[in-house]
């Protein structure tokens, strides 16, 4: 490439660069994994993530439920991500709860206490992971749990404007 072609190439990519970023920068955050591991001592989940994020947690029952809410992402699951019947998690169902809140729902076979929850940073194999370790607890001490941390309060539905 001669000397005119590089002058010209390089404000160009210069140029240009605020326009990936923006769009990376812009990009929402995906799921793109949940797996269920079972455990001598319960059953572990996990949700692959394309960045770190901020998460609640919080039980309900009847039936017995454990409820993830994160940030709005995106879903990117594989058909084969879609596993039911693990360990104490009978099925699982997600998607978007309300604008800006991505929601995951863990039906639960019997009342459980998530034992410990965390973000893993990046490997080599994977990228981030949310980490949830359930364990059996009685009836009596799952629902001292689900009184300590109630759920958020759901959305307002918008009022529809009069004709």
């Amino acid at each position: 490439m001669g000397l005119l072609s590089r002058s010209l190439w390089r404000p160009l990519v210069l140029l240009m660069l605020p326009l990936f970023m923006s769009n990376a920068a812009g990009a929402e955050p995906a799921v793109t994994g949940i797996r269920l591991g079972v455990q001598a001592d319960g059953t572990r989940v996990v949700l692959d993530l394309t960045a770190a994020l901020e998460y609640t947690i919080f039980t309900l029952a009847d039936p017995y439920r454990v409820v993830i809410d994160l940030p709005e992402v995106e879903w990117r699951l594989p058909a084969t991500s879609l596993e039911v019947g693990r360990g104490m998690v009978q099925r699982f169902r997600y998607g978007l709860f309300r604008a800006g809140v991505s929601r995951v729902v863990l039906d639960v076979s019997e009342p459980v206490v998530v034992r410990r929850s965390f973000m893993l940073e990046p490997t080599a194999d994977f990228k981030f992971r949310l980490v949830l370790d359930l364990a059996p607890v009685s009836a009596e001490a799952f629902t001292r749990q689900a009184q300590l941390a109630p759920p958020p309060e759901p959305a307002a539905l918008p009022v529809p404007e009069a004709a």
